[in-house]
């Protein structure tokens, strides 16, 4: 495989963005489409520029308006920090709960939802249980706005959404203990001091408290709110424990409700996530998405909350901190909804996981399982998608969800990773705000992929290839997470490019790869190491198009014969499909996928391929034999692909996809 260094060195300008509210925007999309610096070819790189500890435990991500940080953390503390050098510019005290009489319930906490920006000022939520409207350069108080007695045992969980000159809030309890009525609150800016609150019970009953952040629909101006678990489940007394609901946002009337259904959440009826609003791809329908602590993703329509479609996605639970249901708020990149959540199977030795899916019906498109539980929404940005897990931080490629960078098991994180402009800005739970961002890249940086697929994502005895400047008659080494380094077997150098194997036995987790030049200087770079991280060849070299395949003809006589897959020319890259002659009626045409990063996979079951979006049976899956490193797949085409001509060719291993390749049908 040849590929050209220069594309991996393009590096677009940079220009400011910001992320001025909680999950980017209205509608929760959590995605940033301006990211053009963080990609499948840089990632790798990603380092820490630096590293602020801001006295507290955080839950919260950052705001980020006009090149400042703001964030407030469980002391009752709330910072302006500068993004470029993480220096704190100023400090502002905005309040705590009270300590609960009973010693058993959570103490109390100060700042746990992030901040909103409009103009020149930030507004948060208070540990007190008020709104504090802020002065931006200077942090100076310009308004507070109780909405709730936090003496009672009530807490504002929800981030404030700014929406038509108004802010609107979630009142809920500090930890059900005790339950207090919850409501949603809309805070006229230009009379802010007289706010109106819809509660979601009766007088008489508590619950329903909105621990989530409502979710805005400017073009029908309404608010999409979703309620936690109370002592009644009953709306004709106005008690909307366990719902989705619609209001109008002018006046916070109940248009339309969806209960969590009783068989699913009983226990704890409790909504885990924020709404996401998206517009299907295609037909355009309106649809919401939220996830429950039972462990199931749903999508409603957005005009009158009628359920679409479900989708479990972990295993149901009470508390989804211990590694089941889910808390984290699906993101949108307008083609997918990606979804983190806890334990899919509670025989696996995972605690997490994260989703990819077709927003139109819930199909997952691919699932990897992870080490820590996702709580914190998920982000996507230019092809990237980024999890904040129990454990630390990992980005995966959005279009196979295979793990390409992670922080080495930095700590604990309940907040959403916001990404701006070429840097990661993580704020762990135990106190630290760390931007992560790219080096200049220099003669002396490497860039590491799996040769089939040109993803940074590789497995032990896996194939891959390493790209730079004067690399003819280098040595390569691989040091793993258990420090051990092992020598890489080579099969092939240039001045650019190193083809290399991944040692056998290699730990999973972070590596590094060290590549010894001939003149003695050495370059490193880092790399993620999973059980799989399956690729498929491409006759061209670049993991794309025609595939680098075989294929066999059985006739109905039991003769066999061999089919052309692909022609080649002289030049690089001339190869194109060849169509695959299916035969007469009753042959059976057998294809070999070669690949690589696949022979750890778990059983052949969990295998699966599709051709032109037919399924075609896997019937073998492993090491090729012949080629070190090499894999193969062997499938059946399906007879009724026959005549499609050029289809696509995706293989899928335990829930993580491969790269796209062709072949085309006669």
């Amino acid at each position: 495989m040849r590929v050209s260094l220069t594309w991996l060195l393009l590096c677009a300008p940079a220009f400011a963005q910001d992320w001025p509210m909680y999950l980017k925007d209205l509608t929760h999309s959590s995605f940033n489409n301006s990211e053009t610096q963080l990609n499948l070819r840089t990632i790798a790189t990603l380092r820490p520029a630096w590293t602020t500890p801001l006295g507290g435990f955080l839950s919260a991500g950052v705001t980020l308006s006009s090149g400042e940080l703001y964030i407030g953390n469980w002391s009752g503390n709330f910072s302006r920090v500068d993004a470029q050098s993480g220096k704190i510019l100023w400090t502002k005290f905005v309040g705590r709960a009270p300590d609960p009489a009973d010693p058993g319930c959570m103490r109390g906490i100060g700042v746990a939802g992030q901040p909103a920006v409009l103009g020149n000022t930030v507004y948060v939520g208070g540990g007190d249980s008020a709104v504090y409207a802020l002065d931006k350069s200077n942090g100076n108080l310009l308004w507070r706005v109780p909405l709730a007695d936090p003496g009672t045992g009530s807490y504002l969980w929800a981030s404030l959404v700014p929406y038509n000159n108004a802010l609107f809030a979630g009142v809920a309890s500090l930890g059900d203990c005790p339950i207090v009525r919850g409501a949603l609150a809309r805070i006229d800016l230009a009379n802010p001091q007289q706010p109106l609150l819809r509660y979601l019970s009766s007088e008489d009953l508590m619950g329903a408290g909105v621990w989530s952040t409502p979710a805005v629909d400017a073009a029908s101006n309404t608010v999409f709110a979703a309620t936690g678990n109370g002592d009644v489940q009953d709306v004709s007394t106005g008690n909307y424990n366990g719902a989705l609901l619609r209001f109008d946002a002018d006046t916070l009337a109940i248009e339309s409700y969806f209960l969590l259904p009783k068989d699913e959440g009983e226990s704890d009826l409790d909504w885990g996530s924020s709404p996401t609003l998206f517009s299907v791809p295609g037909s355009g329908a309106a649809l919401m998405a939220v996830a429950g602590k039972d462990g199931v993703l749903y999508a409603v329509k957005q005009s009158d909350l009628s359920l679409v479609w479900k989708t479990p996605i972990a295993v149901g639970c009470v508390a989804p901190e211990e590694g089941c249901g889910s808390l984290s708020t699906p993101a949108f990149d307008g083609a997918t909804l990606f979804v983190g959540a806890g334990v899919r199977d509670p025989n696996l030795f995972a605690s997490g996981s994260v989703y990819a899916m077709n927003p139109a019906n819930g199909a997952v498109i691919w699932e990897h399982d992870t080490e820590g539980t996702v709580i914190a929404p998920v982000t996507v940005a230019n092809g990237l998608v980024f999890a904040s897990t129990t454990k630390g931080l990992q980005i995966h490629d959005a279009v196979t969800g295979q793990i390409v960078w992670s922080d080495d098991k930095r700590g604990l994180l309940y907040s959403q990773p916001v990404v701006v402009n070429g840097t990661v800005y993580a704020t762990y739970f135990q106190g630290d705000l760390v931007a992560w961002s790219l080096p200049a890249a220099d003669s002396s940086t490497v860039y590491n992929f799996s040769a089939a697929s040109i993803i940074p994502a590789f497995s032990p005895a896996a194939i891959a290839s390493v790209f730079g400047t004067n690399l003819s008659g280098a040595s390569v080494t691989v040091t793993d997470s258990s420090r051990t380094e092992r020598t890489a077997s080579i099969f092939y150098f240039s001045s650019s490019q190193i083809n290399y194997l991944i040692p056998e036995g290699t730990a999973l987790g972070r590596a590094t790869v060290n590549v010894g030049q001939a003149g003695g200087a050495k370059l490193s770079g880092v790399i993620e190491v999973g059980n799989v991280a399956p690729g498929i060849f491409s006759a061209n070299s670049d993991g794309r198009g025609v595939a680098a395949a075989q294929a066999l003809r059985v006739s109905a006589d039991g003769s066999r014969n061999t089919v052309p897959v692909v022609r080649c020319g002289t030049p690089a890259g001339s190869c194109v499909a060849q169509a695959i002659d299916l035969g007469a009626p009753g042959d059976r045409v057998f294809l070999t996928l070669y690949a690589t990063g696949l022979r750890n996979r778990t059983a052949l079951e969990n295998v699966s391929c599709t051709i032109g979006g037919v399924p075609a049976p896997a019937l073998y899956a492993g090491a090729q034999m012949d080629f070190v490193g090499l894999d193969q797949v062997n499938v059946q085409i399906p007879a009724s692909l026959r005549g499609r001509g050029e289809v696509d060719v995706v293989l899928s291993v335990d829930g993580q996809r491969t790269n796209t390749v062709t072949v085309s049908i006669r």
